[in-house]
């Protein structure tokens, strides 16, 4: 087999629960990041699953059982209680050695995560127990939209998800190595941070660069070396997630959007809107509209 194919082998005695989010009210937007898809899986140990090159950001906590798992340079073996995360633009092996047990995030890549591979060590009962009362909730609540079932709760599920993720994103951004290299990428982290609560800033490299006081050549340096990417190409990233959320979720002009983005000319925010999403903002926000209600999942 050649080592550019995808693989994906999935034994019909295998459960796989996904937790789906579309019936609700701007549902796929709930985990903030942009979750793709979330589940719960009950796996033998014929499971084998292989992205050469993958989109998103996986996230995997396994409660039972062990896994073979790589990506990128990283290759482990892996049991209850181990967290894991795979990145995009890599390759992703997940096999089951033996039965097993897993939840499991995928995330969209919205530039804030570090781009390499995280093994770390939680409380998987805490994490799955969340996640199974997500699942439970998300399928009470009705396969159509706006359709309210007995015992699911729309509210609930939101700050369920919510917590799911803050307990994804406190394992990837909190346990960094100590000392020199961990001060620099939570210094980075901060940074990304602090320019998506104020996209509408003037946000030159020197200005990033006092923000983290070091010199522009070492932001430059730092992001590169943590992120694969230069600050500019991840202001343009944060900046354009903002406006994706404010064209799909408000009814403000695109005049509004770009001040509300940095932009002081709209000519400016529409050309680069145009580059980094292939379409005009306009275009955008009626493609949005128009999509049904259950599309964010496939």
């Amino acid at each position: 087999m050649a080592q550019t194919e995808k693989t994906i082998i999935i034994p019909e005695t295998d459960q796989e629960r996904f937790i789906d989010f579309s019936a609700f009210p701007d549902g796929a937007e709930w985990f903030g990041r942009g979750v793709k898809l979330a589940g719960i899986s009950r796996l033998s140990p014929a499971y084998l699953v292989r992205y050469p090159n993958a989109k998103r950001f996986l996230v995997m906590v396994c409660s039972r059982g062990r896994f073979e798992v790589e990506c990128d340079h990283f290759k482990a073996v892996i049991g209850a209680g181990d967290f894991v995360l795979m990145v995009p633009g890599a390759l992703q092996y997940l096999h089951a050695l033996e039965p097993a047990e897993m939840a499991f995030l995928l995330v969209n890549d919205d530039g804030r995560w570090p781009r390499r591979p995280l093994h770390s060590h939680i409380s998987a009962r805490r994490f799955l127990s969340l996640m199974e009362m997500a699942w439970s909730e998300s399928r009470q609540y009705g396969g159509n939209a706006g359709e309210q079932r007995a015992f699911g709760d729309a509210e609930v599920c939101r700050m369920l998800s919510g917590v799911i993720l803050a307990l994804a994103s406190r394992e990837i951004l909190a346990p960094l190595p100590g000392g020199e290299e961990g001060s620099r990428l939570r210094m980075l982290t901060e940074l990304w941070r602090e320019i998506d609560r104020h996209p509408e800033r003037t946000w030159t490299i020197e200005e990033m660069a006092r923000h983290c006081s070091v010199s522009a050549p070492h932001l430059f340096a730092l992001t590169r070396q943590f992120f694969h990417t230069s600050p500019g190409a991840m202001l343009l990233r944060i900046r354009m997630h903002h406006a994706e959320s404010l064209l799909r979720n408000t009814e403000l002009a695109v005049s509004e959007i770009a001040e509300n983005c940095g932009y002081s000319e709209a000519y400016s925010f529409t050309r680069a809107f145009r580059r980094h999403c292939g379409m005009l903002p306009g275009e955008f926000r009626r493609r949005r509209h128009s999509e049904p209600a259950n599309s964010s999942q496939s």
